[in-house]
């Protein structure tokens, strides 16, 4: 006859096989978040249909003798961005912290333009995932750089053979825009929820409410690009205050958003990021084994 298992014996076992169960059921509804929770179908969506005509806004603009008082508050932010995007030479420079589920990140990013060259860097870094990222645009293609090595959240090594050429097209279906537009947030009439200004001594102050799922249509792409993400972010909040000068250039964007990624799991994260603008301001693009200096004179 075989020998009953003991009481003792059969209890261990209960523990262990509920033990197991429960670590799969913790383990499969961790992971689930990322496939069951709500998911935009951002491909229903062409960001050209919810973008204003800014070249005719411009033009009325260019006949307004400095009167804004037609134009609505976005219309302003919308100029002052053309207006940059038209300069020979600008740089603009991000600050940014987001605070994550499960992490806080740090970002830093500057952006060069000089005449027909541009240059975008990405520094993103936190416990868990770093990344970095540098984009050169010339003659009608992007190369990216992967980085390695993140020090300090500013700076990363570079390996000249680390790289993609995309041309524009397929660079600004992948990341959401190509370098030359200078912000990657769709402002419009059909993505602002609410908006409003005030003058601050010479200054324009203009806060901007907006669509969480229309106004990021670009932004979801590059997200998901630059952080290889499983799918695209869910976002339930954006919020913008943009400073401009008395001529509508600008000078600072603060940015307040909440979304969720979905990396091992969903993750809902508070950003906060502050944009600071140089207009007809020349710097030169740094060369590859050149580390932007972020605490520089010029920043």
């Amino acid at each position: 006859m075989k020998n009953k298992p003991s009481k003792k014996k059969i209890i261990i076992t209960s523990i262990v096989s509920v033990f197991a169960i429960s670590l799969g059921v913790g383990v499969g509804v961790f992971f689930g978040q990322e496939f069951l929770g709500p998911k935009t179908n951002y491909d229903a969506y062409d960001p050209l249909n919810y973008e204003d005509d800014i070249d005719a806004l411009y033009k009325e603009y260019s006949n307004s003798n400095g009167d804004y008082s037609s134009f609505e508050p976005y219309e302003l932010v919308n100029i002052a961005y053309h207006k940059f995007e038209l300069e020979e030479n600008s740089y603009s420079v991000t600050d940014g912290n987001i605070a994550a589920s499960i992490v806080n990140q740090t970002l830093r990013s500057v952006s060069i333009k000089n005449n027909d060259l541009y240059f975008n860097e990405s520094i993103s870094q936190s416990g868990i995932v770093s990344v970095a990222k540098r984009f050169y645009q010339e003659a009608g293609s992007v190369t990216t750089y992967n980085g390695k090595d993140i020090k300090d959240g500013v700076m990363a090594s570079w390996n000249e053979e680390d790289k993609t050429i995309s041309n524009l097209e397929d660079y600004e279906e992948e990341w959401g825009k190509t370098l030359k537009r200078s912000s990657i947030y769709i402002i419009s009439s059909k993505t602002v929820l609410n908006s409003e200004v005030s003058k601050e001594e010479n200054n324009y102050v203009i806060s901007l409410s907006l669509n969480p799922t229309t106004s990021v249509l670009r932004y979801v792409k590059q997200m998901e690009k630059m952080s290889d993400l499983s799918r695209k972010p869910e976002f339930t909040s954006v919020e913008m205050k943009i400073t401009l000068d008395e001529d509508l250039n600008l000078i600072e964007r603060e940015i307040d958003e909440i979304y969720t990624v979905y990396m091992m799991g969903a993750h809902t994260s508070n950003a906060h990021l502050i944009d600071f603008y140089y207009p007809n301001v020349k710097i030169d693009i740094p060369s590859l084994n050149t580390n932007f200096n972020y605490e520089g004179e010029n920043v």
